[in-house]
């Protein structure tokens, strides 16, 4: 059989034509594929996935809705769009996220824990009158002293640092504790990646004693504090052995003239609030007819006074000296240790026995004749 030619190469034509027709159709579906896609990753149409929550439609909103509970609150997101939806609830689920974890990571600051320690862990652990003490200690020194800074990143050397800086003993000793505990609590707690309270310097302050003034002194001194505009001052601490700020704290009112004493409002100690005799040297302070304080000195005028009295008596006068001069008399008209320790205001004679009450050298002398005598069986 004889094949026309012309006819054959007419057939290989078409069907070469419709191949490429079809590669054209191919290519251009795959270009239409890749440009659909392109357009789905920039986000147009493309499914995300829900972070967080539950995904509804309201029917009867006609709006998609993702509940979010967030910190143990629940907060509804709502659009038409479903892929909307969910965007919109996974922006706001990070930002909540962000933000409660800034905020978990500040409460391991070191002011914030402070803080979070002693209202939780302390303070129900205090006596009243110690609560003050440990509040202005925060407050006016380890809050100043040390930044407020992640508390593992704080270091040994800069706690010691801060404590040299301290001038005051006693506030050392005081800091030094709270510091002690503080650490501690926060490594038992799991707060505190590493044990540090045991290793910077512990300080323990040097209590000075207090002078007391000799028989010749009481009479110089009872001569001549008449001279000074805070003379009564002076004279109260000196017959009732009250401190200074007791002094400062006490009101018309404190006197009880039917009972012959007077309530002195002290909070060093449990035993500071007190009642003690009233002297007759000074119950011309006691006037029923007034109200509110007996003393209103300033600093200056009693640093003046001070002064002024230690010139006219040649020798140093300090109104702690006075008091420690209170407990001295006492002990010496033979009243008994622990009544002198009640009044001055202390949990137990020990403390004055060793820093109040002195021996007076005339006292002293005259508690030789004792021993001129032939029984000492």
């Amino acid at each position: 059989m004889e094949i026309d030619e012309e006819l054959f190469k007419n057939v290989v034509l078409k069907l070469t034509k419709q191949q490429e027709t079809l590669e054209l159709l191919y290519k251009g579906w795959q270009d239409f594929n890749i440009n659909l896609l392109k357009q789905n990753i920039k986000g147009e149409d493309m499914p995300t996935k829900l972070q967080h929550g539950h995904l509804r439609f309201r029917n009867d909103l006609n709006l998609y809705e993702v509940i979010l509970t967030l910190n143990k609150t629940r907060k509804s997101v709502y659009c038409k769009n479903k892929n909307e939806c969910i965007k919109k609830a996974n922006k706001i689920y990070n930002e909540e996220t962000k933000k409660l974890a800034f905020k978990t990571e500040q409460k391991k600051y070191l002011h914030e824990l402070l803080d979070l320690w002693l209202e939780k862990y302390k303070i129900p652990a205090l006596s009243p009158n110690s609560i003050p003490t440990i509040k202005s200690a925060l407050n006016k020194h380890i809050k100043k002293g040390l930044k407020n800074k992640p508390i593992n990143s704080i270091t040994i050397l800069e706690i010691d640092y801060f404590m040299d800086s301290l001038k005051n003993s006693r506030a050392k000793e005081t800091v030094s504790v709270i510091l002690n505990d503080f650490f501690k609590w926060a490594f038992n707690k799991e707060i505190l990646k590493r044990q540090i309270h045991d290793k910077f310097k512990k300080y323990k302050h040097a209590r000075s004693e207090g002078q007391f003034l000799t028989k010749e002194q009481r009479t110089i001194f009872l001569s001549n504090v008449e001279k000074i505009k805070s003379k009564d001052l002076f004279k109260f601490i000196y017959f009732t052995g009250c401190r200074k700020h007791g002094a400062f704290n006490l009101c018309y009112e404190d006197f009880n003239l039917d009972e012959n004493i007077i309530h002195i409002k002290e909070t060093k100690t449990k035993e500071s609030d007190r009642f003690i005799p009233l002297n007759n040297n000074i119950k011309y302070l006691a006037n029923k007819n007034k109200t509110g304080k007996v003393f209103n000195i300033s600093d200056r005028q009693l640093k003046s006074d001070t002064n002024t009295l230690e010139i006219l008596c040649g020798f140093r006068v300090k109104l702690k000296d006075l008091r420690t001069t209170f407990a001295t008399i006492c002990r010496e008209k033979g009243i008994n240790e622990e009544v002198v320790a009640k009044w001055l205001g202390h949990s137990n004679s020990s403390t004055t026995k060793k820093y109040y009450i002195k021996v007076d050298p005339t006292f002293e002398r005259k508690q030789f004749k004792y021993l001129n005598t032939k029984n000492m069986v």
